[in-house]
């Protein structure tokens, strides 16, 4: 059998997932299988990307 790795990044919490899909049937399926015999990380703590984002900008203006 063939492994298929992928990488999911999210910044809304599942609770708040309907909000994004406007259906709530849809929502929990979508859910299901993304999570699905998947490792979840819960990472908290600043984000990088918006770290560099504003040492980035800091330093383009004059």
């Amino acid at each position: 059998m063939k492994s298929v790795h992928s990488y999911l990044a999210k910044t809304v919490h599942f609770s708040l997932a309907v909000t994004v899909f406007y259906n709530p049937v849809l929502t929990v399926a979508l859910t299901d299988r993304l999570t699905h015999r998947a490792y979840m990380v819960d990472m908290i703590g600043p984000s990088y990307r918006i770290l560099d984002t504003k040492e980035w900008l800091e330093n383009i203006q004059p």
